[in-house]
């Protein structure tokens, strides 16, 4: 399998595209799958999809592992599979870009996201609705920064977002009484995901991984090439994908790797024909993985179980 570089990928344009447009940017396959790599630490089993009809993306866990937020074809709008319930699928808001790393609240009791009310509109705010009520309120979350920006609870937690003028990643505190630039070198870097402890910070620049002090000191090591996606809960590892494409222009291929963030190793994770892996996202107990096929538009689930 030849691969391209990511960099031309639709997904990474996507990205960056959502980002200055101001918003801070097949059926059932079950079984087991396992790395070509015969060092792989961990083999995902019990593969079901959870999903049908309709094509989405990007899942994101509840903190207690019974949903998953989805968007719609690129992130525009954005949708909740209830895990545990026959009719499973619920629309949390149909507004353009609201699935575009929508995040949960510590507590999973709200959705946070972007929101519009119209076109004219030119920066999004952040909405937040409660699933108990359905009730949507206004939030002062940041909205370049919204994953990070959910999961603060202390004043001095960082929360890590893209400045949409510059494209450097920087961050402040909750209470924002400190604010400072990660990045530390020149390039048009987006998509900043914040480790467990909020120690350090994985960033994007074209089709390369880096990884960052959060508190600001610097370039700690090089990843590799491909889109970190989800950090397991204890900060050891880091699920990623990288996708490849004939013409440059249509996906024609998509695996899903996982990064040894002390050992600086990335590994193939998945081998599998006919599914286009994307978007990984690890469950906060460790257990299961979310994906998205790209080929089928449907969303799967999985345990990953360590050798």
């Amino acid at each position: 399998m030849t691969i391209f570089s990511i960099r031309k990928s639709k997904l990474i344009g996507f990205a960056c595209s959502m980002l200055l447009l101001g918003y801070g940017s097949i059926y059932a396959q079950t079984g087991n799958v396992s790395s070509n790599n015969s060092n792989a630490v961990f083999t995902l089993e019990n593969i079901q999809a959870v999903s049908s009809g309709e094509e989405l993306s990007m899942p994101v866990w509840s903190p207690n592992g019974d949903k998953l937020l989805v968007a719609t074809s690129h992130g525009m709008m954005l949708k909740m599979i209830d895990l545990n319930a026959r009719n499973n699928i619920k629309e949390i808001s149909k507004c353009r870009g609201a699935g575009f790393e929508a995040s949960w609240s510590a507590d999973g009791e709200k959705v946070f996201f972007r929101y519009k009310e119209n076109e004219k509109q030119i920066h999004p705010e952040i909405k937040s609705i409660s699933l108990s009520d359905g009730k949507m309120k206004s939030s002062n979350l940041h909205p370049n920064g919204l994953m990070s920006a959910s999961k603060a609870i202390k004043g001095n937690d960082p929360i890590v977002f893209v400045n949409v003028e510059n494209l450097d990643i920087e961050a402040q505190t909750k209470d924002e009484s400190k604010c400072w630039s990660i990045t530390d070198f020149d390039g048009q870097f987006y998509r900043p995901v914040l480790s467990p402890d909020k120690k350090t910070v994985i960033v994007h620049e074209k089709s390369e991984m880096y990884l960052f002090a959060a508190d600001g000191s610097g370039l700690i090591k090089h990843l590799g090439t491909g889109l970190a996606s989800s950090w397991s809960p204890d900060g050891k590892y880091v699920l990623a994908f990288l996708d490849e494409s004939n013409n440059g222009h249509t996906i024609s291929g998509s695996e899903l790797y996982l990064i040894d963030i002390d050992a600086g190793k990335m590994t193939q994770f998945t081998h599998t024909e006919g599914v286009n892996e994307m978007w990984p996202n690890w469950s906060n107990d460790g257990s299961k993985i979310a994906y998205e096929d790209e080929i089928s538009g449907k969303i799967f689930v999985a345990d990953i179980v360590k050798k």
